[in-house]
């Protein structure tokens, strides 16, 4: 892993397909003031049964590093 000091990050759990969080969400949350890098992720096995569920089932996890300043100005729409 890189070595980065981002004061914090910004998670964000939806189920909009990968491709279109990409391509629309994640331009939105980056043009935040305090926003610098995103990056998504797919839910690549589903509700599995082999771990106890602490979080709801989502299909894509989204994260942002942020500074200080960031505040989300909207959530994501599933």
């Amino acid at each position: 892993m890189e070595d980065r000091i981002t004061p914090g990050v910004y998670l964000e759990m939806t189920d909009r397909p990968a491709a279109g969080y990409g391509s629309s969400r994640a331009p939105e949350v980056l043009a935040v003031p305090g926003a610098s890098r995103a990056t998504w992720w797919r839910n690549a096995h589903p509700f599995r049964d082999d771990l106890p569920r602490r979080l709801p089932e989502f299909d894509v996890l989204g994260l942002f590093e942020v500074d200080d300043g960031f505040v989300p100005r909207t959530s994501p729409t599933t």
